[in-house]
């Protein structure tokens, strides 16, 4: 069975295997065809966003495709590999707004769970930051606008992304963003886990998850305001070298403040980094509506 979504509702498509591509992996250990879909040769650009190009013979449709790894025999990992692209397949499915990757199809075949996306020629809002690219106040706002809008919509289907960070962000002309990779995905209200496993990115997680206690939509909030602090100053606000590292910065350090410009939004950032969830915001919309009133008072002059 396959399904396809509208709004936060399934509908039936058609069927077809894939297989997610991994860095490092030998191109020869791929066939160049599986079912109705090609596999298309995979550029530098295609290996460091582990995901292969497929494309539809009988429309050229180029779409990107994400399943099991293809080297992976029976083993643990390939189990652990199954169960998140199945959990990622159902959320995904009921999700349908403009600023989230579209899934196009999702199914399995002889067992195996694969996913087909909408393909992004653009690159990743990672990518653009580490070539050196930083928007100016009205670029960093229009883009964490954006972010929030397609935020508003998952955590009104009931769920959280889980691993917000720049890098699962398509940042095309005009602002306009595209969420991806709903690997860490899970219902709101969901408990934490009971092995204590972290399904997130250090420096993006916040102290509530990091200690392993439940977490809601406002983890996904404090991942908005890591991201919007890179973009309004161009460095990280808990950097490291190792994950320890970051994971210490999280809890126990405040960034530094911002200066210029950008200190128009230090209230925004203090409330969105917020170590206790209960002191930042309760929902993307407030946050989005913190964040435009603070724009907005760019144009009125500092008292002297």
């Amino acid at each position: 069975m396959t399904l396809r979504v509208a709004g936060c509702e399934n509908r039936s498509e058609r069927v077809g295997y894939r297989f997610f591509l991994e860095a490092g992996e030998a191109l020869s250990a791929y066939p160049t065809s599986i079912g109705a879909w090609r596999i298309l040769p995979p550029g530098e650009t295609e290996l460091q966003r582990g995901i292969v190009r497929g494309m539809d013979p009988a429309d050229g449709r180029v779409v990107a495709i994400k399943s099991v790894p293809f080297h992976l025999r029976e083993s643990p990992e390939r189990q652990s590999w199954i169960a998140r692209l199945q959990r990622e397949a159902r959320i995904v499915a009921r999700l349908a707004h403009p600023n989230i990757v579209p899934l196009l199809e999702h199914g399995e075949d002889l067992g195996i769970p694969y996913l087909v996306f909408s393909w992004q020629p653009q690159a990743t809002l990672r990518e653009r930051l580490d070539h050196g690219w930083l928007p100016d106040p009205a670029g960093a706002v229009a883009i964490t606008q954006a972010l929030l809008t397609g935020l508003t919509h998952i955590h009104a289907c009931g769920y959280r992304h889980g691993d917000l960070k720049p890098a699962n962000l398509f940042l095309a002309e005009g602002a306009q963003v595209h969420i991806a990779d709903f690997g860490a995905a899970s219902p709101l209200g969901a408990p934490a886990p009971v092995d204590g496993r972290l399904t997130g990115t250090h420096g993006f997680m916040p102290p509530e998850q990091l200690m392993g206690f439940p977490v809601d939509q406002r983890a996904d909030l404090f991942a908005v305001g890591v991201i919007l602090y890179e973009l309004l100053t161009g460095t990280k606000p808990f950097p490291g070298e190792t994950p320890w590292e970051r994971f210490l910065r999280v809890l126990a350090q405040d960034p530094p403040p911002l200066l210029g410009e950008a200190g128009r939004f230090q209230a925004v950032l203090r409330q969105a980094l917020a170590k206790r969830p209960d002191g930042r915001f309760g929902s993307a919309l407030a946050f989005a509506e913190a964040l435009q009133s603070a724009f907005d008072s760019m144009a009125i002059p500092v008292a002297m």
